[in-house]
């Protein structure tokens, strides 16, 4: 899996957040308050949630079962579903990189890519609510338009990095899944989130 981390062309960010949550070293209040039980800085510490309002905050609450989070899981799974087809999957497998035998390095690459940006979607969506006291509904709508703006852009740098005699390679690596990216013409690309 870890091969797979950086390789991806999502941004250095993305890849981090996602290195991150794999080695287990994001963050979340309940890691805090249990590593740091001697700093008086963290005694009596809420640890809940603050989308979901009781419910502990561990790593695997703030990346899957957060409301926050599966928001952000139901808008990016059928994308996710078009570019995984045929095979069945789940997300966290996905994230851990136990993809289907036989899945071709493209796939993998587009599907993870994807999945990193929205990984760093949900954590910056959870620092929003956190340390900024801002309202879950703004920030859920904020993740969405960050997810398909920054999967758009990093698709179009790609785009104009095999501009204007790399374009057949570009289909190859990028198109194989025509209901998410195609190439129209020599100029334009588009992307579709589902």
């Amino acid at each position: 899996m870890w091969k797979y981390v950086y390789t991806t062309f999502a941004e250095g960010r993305h890849q981090d957040v996602h290195f991150k949550l794999l080695h287990r070293i994001t963050v979340s209040k309940h890691y805090v308050s249990t590593r740091f039980k001697g700093g008086h800085k963290f005694k009596g510490m809420n640890v809940a949630c603050k989308t979901c309002r009781g419910t502990i905050e561990t790593n695997e609450h703030i990346f899957f079962d957060c409301k926050n989070a599966k928001a952000i899981w139901t808008f990016v799974y059928p994308t996710v579903q078009k570019i995984m087809y045929p095979d069945r999957f789940k997300i966290p497998s996905l994230i851990l990189g136990d993809f289907p035998q036989k899945t071709p390095f493209k796939k993998i690459n587009m599907c993870l890519s994807l999945l990193q940006v929205a990984i760093h979607a949900i954590w910056e969506n959870r620092n929003y609510i956190l340390f900024e006291q801002k309202h879950r509904d703004k920030a859920l709508t904020i993740g969405e338009g960050v997810i398909y703006g920054t999967f758009c852009t990093i698709l179009k740098r790609k785009f104009n990095e095999f501009r204007p005699n790399g374009l057949n390679k570009f289909r190859e690596l990028y198109c194989h899944t025509p209901e998410v990216c195609e190439v129209l013409g020599n100029d334009q690309i588009r992307v579709h989130m589902l």
